[in-house]
C-alpha cells in the first residue's frame, strides 16, 4: 500500500490531475448541456479507462513492492513486531527471520486486488473532482446571480474577489450573460447609479485590466527586476573628531619599521580600496609577458582550449544533451517553447487561459449588442479603448510568439502552443466584431483611419463568426 501511495503520488503531480480547467462561454445551450447529469455521464463514461489504468499501475507496482518489502520493510517490521508480541506470547528474543518465503499465491493475490481498488478509489475520486468543481455557473439554466437581492452587485463582488477560482467563475457568468441573457445585459447597461460608477465601467475596468496585464508581462520580459529604492535618511552634521592633517615635511626620509602586523594592515587597506585590482593585474608588462611565456610552455594549445569557459561549458552542454534526450528521465530537465511562452503570456503559476478568453468575450459581445440595449449610451465613448488595446495586445503577443527563442533543452523545438493560439482566436474574433460595427461610427467615437486599418490588419486571419445576428440599424447616444 506504501509503495502505490508513493507511485500515486507521483503520477498525480506528473499529470497534474487535480486541476480544475474552467470552460469558456458557449452559445445558447452548450452551458446548459455540460450540467447536471452530464457531469455524472461524463464520469462514468470514464470508469472504463480507469479501470484499465489501475490494472496496469498495480500490476507495474507489485515487483516493486515485492523487492522493497524483501529488502528493506521485513527486518524492520518483523522486529517491531516481535517487540510488541513477547508480553502475549511465548517468543523467543531472537529477531531471526523466519527461513519461509514470505510470499505465497494468495498474498500476492489480495495485494494485487488491494491494490487495484484503492488505484481505482483514487483516480475516480480525482475525476469525480475535476468534473464537478467545473460546472457552468448556471441553477435551472439562468446565471447563479439571477437570485441574489442585487444580481449586478453580487457580480461585480465576485469579478473583485481576492481568490482567482471565484474571479474565474464570475468571468464566466458574466461572459455566458453577454453571450446569452439578454434580460441581464439590458439591466447591466441601465444600471448607472451605482456607487464609483455604473455597472458598465466597472465591468469594463476590470476586463481590460486583465487583458492590459498581458501586454504589461511580455514588455517586462527580461528586464531585470525593479529593487525598490530605500528611503533616505537625512543625514546627521557631526562633530570632527578625527585628528587633524599632519604638517610634516613631505619630501623628508623617515625610517620606517616593517612589521608583519604592519604588511597585513597595509595589504587589506589596499585591497578594501582598490576592490578590482588582483595581483596579476599590478604586474609589469615585462612579467606579464613573462608569464604569458611560462603558461605556452607548460599547456599546449589545445589544453588551452579545452580549459578556456566557452569550450568548456559546450562540452558540458553536449553532455547535458545526451541525459535531456533520453525518453525516460529527460523530460524533467527540459524547458519546452510551449510551456515557457505560455507562462509569460498567461502569467503563472496556474496560466489560467478561461479568464482572458472570458474578459474578451465580455467587451466585445457587451460592446456590440449595446447598439440597441444601452439606452443610455454610456458604452460607446469606451469603443476606442477597447479596439486599440485588442489591436496593441494581438500585435504583441504575435510579435513575441515568432521572436521568443527556444531553449536549448528544448531537443524537440516544437513551438506549437495552443493556450496561446486560443487566446489569439479569441482576441481576433472580438476586434473583429467590434469593427465590423463600429467602423461607421468611427468618426464619431474618434477612431482615425489608421486605428481602424491596424485593427483590420490584426483580425485579418479571422473568419468572423456572426452568431446569426442581424446587422445592427444605429448606436443609441446621450441627448
Amino acid at each position: 500500500m506504501a509503495v502505490s501511495a508513493v507511485a500515486q503520488a507521483f503520477f498525480h503531480f506528473y499529470h497534474d490531475s487535480d486541476r480544475l480547467i474552467i470552460n469558456v462561454s458557449r452559445p445558447e445551450g452548450s452551458d446548459i448541456k455540460a450540467s447536471g447529469d452530464a457531469s455524472l455521464n461524463k464520469v462514468l463514461g470514464e470508469v472504463p479507462a480507469i479501470l484499465i489504468q489501475s490494472g496496469v499501475r498495480c500490476l507495474s507496482v507489485a515487483p516493486i513492492a515485492a523487492i522493497v518489502h524483501m529488502t528493506v520493510l521485513r527486518s524492520f517490521v518483523w522486529g517491531w513486531a516481535l517487540f510488541f508480541l513477547r508480553p502475549f506470547y511465548n517468543i523467543p528474543k531472537s529477531n531471526m527471520l523466519p527461513p519461509t518465503q514470505p510470499w505465497d499465491l494468495p498474498l500476492i493475490f489480495r495485494c494485487v486486488m488491494a491494490g487495484l481498488l484503492i488505484n481505482i478509489v483514487w483516480k475516480t475520486a480525482n475525476h469525480a473532482f475535476s468534473t464537478f468543481m467545473v460546472k457552468p455557473p448556471l441553477k435551472n439554466g439562468k446565471p447563479l446571480t439571477s437570485e441574489s437581492k442585487d444580481p449586478n452587485g453580487s457580480l461585480l463582488n465576485g469579478l473583485k474577489s481576492k481568490k482567482d477560482q471565484i474571479r474565474c467563475f464570475a468571468l464566466w457568468e458574466l461572459a455566458y450573460i453577454a453571450r446569452n441573457d439578454e434580460g441581464r445585459r439590458k439591466a447591466i447597461f441601465q444600471d448607472i447609479d451605482r456607487k464609483d460608477g455604473s455597472t458598465w465601467s466597472h465591468i469594463f475596468v476590470h476586463c481590460i485590466s486583465v487583458i492590459k496585464t498581458i501586454e504589461s508581462r511580455i514588455d517586462e520580459y527580461g528586464k531585470p527586476a525593479v529593487v525598490p529604492a530605500a528611503p533616505v535618511q537625512p543625514e546627521e552634521v557631526r562633530a570632527r573628531s578625527s585628528a587633524p592633517l599632519k604638517e610634516d615635511p613631505i619630501f623628508q626620509s623617515k625610517t620606517v619599521n616593517r612589521t608583519m602586523r604592519g604588511e597585513v594592515e597595509k595589504a587589506l587597506t589596499q585591497v578594501g580600496r582598490h576592490p578590482g585590482n588582483s595581483p596579476v593585474s599590478q604586474l609589469s608588462p615585462i612579467a606579464k609577458k613573462t608569464l604569458r611565456g611560462a603558461r605556452d610552455k607548460v599547456l599546449s594549445k589545445e589544453q588551452q582550449e579545452a580549459l578556456s569557459s566557452p569550450q568548456l561549458k559546450s562540452q558540458l552542454q553536449t553532455w547535458a544533451l545526451k541525459v535531456i534526450s533520453n525518453e525516460y528521465v529527460g523530460w524533467m530537465f527540459r524547458q519546452q517553447f510551449r510551456n515557457r511562452l505560455t507562462a509569460v503570456v498567461l502569467g503563472t503559476p496556474y496560466s489560467e487561459l478561461s479568464q482572458y478568453v472570458n474578459a474578451t468575450d465580455v467587451l466585445s459581445l457587451l460592446a456590440v449588442n449595446s447598439l440597441v440595449e444601452d439606452p443610455f449610451g454610456r458604452v460607446h465613448k469606451d469603443i476606442p479603448t477597447i479596439v486599440r488595446t485588442f489591436t496593441t495586445v494581438i500585435s504583441k503577443i504575435e510579435a513575441f510568439k515568432a521572436n521568443f527563442p527556444i531553449h536549448w533543452t528544448d531537443v524537440e523545438q516544437d513551438r506549437a502552443t495552443p493556450e496561446v493560439d486560443v487566446l489569439i482566436t479569441s482576441l481576433k474574433t472580438g476586434l473583429g466584431q467590434v469593427i465590423a460595427e463600429f467602423e461607421p461610427y468611427s468618426s464619431d467615437l474618434r477612431l482615425t483611419r489608421t486605428d481602424i486599418r491596424l485593427a483590420k490588419e490584426a483580425a485579418a486571419l479571422q473568419d468572423l463568426p456572426r452568431e446569426d445576428r442581424t446587422r445592427l440599424p444605429e448606436m443609441q447616444q446621450t441627448r
